[in-house]
């Protein structure tokens, strides 16, 4: 799997396939709208919301207790916990609007774009599950919720040097976040150890024909594929038996 970085560049001639836009899509504004909505309204209106949440509006409770840190960047931080519908799901927060932060114009473009490529799913002419699939996005307010907070003081600890980022109780009640549910990808490439030649040959075969689709629909070029933005996770399909679990290969098949 891949996850997204906000770049496009000017259509390529002789496209076989009808261009998919970015703007017209359901629940993207239409030019005259954006042009009547502040920043705030637009990514209100993104997030399918009509005022700003709390942290525990968007992260209820029994969510947010299962919360762990797997992952941060110079964009904020990156929890695994379990939704509501009891999928396992990547939580990456990101504080706007503040010194040394992205503004609501400047992280519009990121939802927008994850928005599209998730939609790649469920293409016809180009079609790739090879995007992080984005659940919901929230606009959020207030103090660092102390789950989160006792989360980010683990990986600190158990990190060998620690977390780049400063410590998340620096934010004031007034701190407005970015709140983005991603499909759980699995282990980032530097991390994940790959059993065969066969499964690395598979791995990069899938990140090329996901790239390829990706411009294809949506003149979509990414700009920062290291690997720590590709995600790779097993899926042979396992089974109890008798209380043993069982794994048994797909090779690609599903019965």
């Amino acid at each position: 799997m891949v996850t997204p970085t906000s770049e496009r560049r000017a259509k390529s001639p002789g496209s076989a396939c009808k261009q998919t836009p970015l703007r017209g899509s359901l629940g993207i504004p239409s030019r005259r709208q954006s042009n009547i909505l502040s920043p705030k309204e637009k990514l209100l209106l993104y997030c399918d919301q009509q005022r700003i949440l709390t942290f525990q509006e968007c992260i209820p409770g029994p969510v947010m207790d299962a919360c762990v840190k797997i992952g941060e960047g110079s964009f904020g931080e990156v929890f695994r916990t379990t939704n509501k519908d009891g999928n396992t799901v990547a939580l990456k927060i990101v504080p706007i609007e503040g010194e040394n932060q992205k503004t609501f114009e400047e992280i519009l473009p990121e939802i927008v774009i994850s928005r599209e490529l998730s939609k790649l799913k469920e293409g016809s002419c180009n079609r790739t599950g090879g995007f992080i699939h984005l659940h919901r996005v929230c606009l959020v307010q207030g103090a660092w919720p102390d789950h989160l907070l006792a989360m980010w003081d683990q990986w600190h600890t158990e990190r060998e040097g620690g977390s780049y980022n400063d410590r998340p109780d620096i934010f004031p009640d007034s701190q407005l976040f970015v709140v983005m549910e991603f499909e759980d990808g699995g282990c980032d490439l530097e991390h994940f150890q790959f059993s065969t030649f066969k499964e690395a040959k598979a791995a990069l075969h899938q990140i090329c024909v996901t790239l390829a689709v990706a411009e294809a629909a949506l003149q979509f070029e990414h700009r920062d594929l290291h690997w720590g933005n590709v995600l790779v996770k097993r899926i042979d399909s396992t089974h109890y038996l008798n209380g043993e679990k069982v794994c048994v290969a797909t090779s690609g098949l599903e019965k």
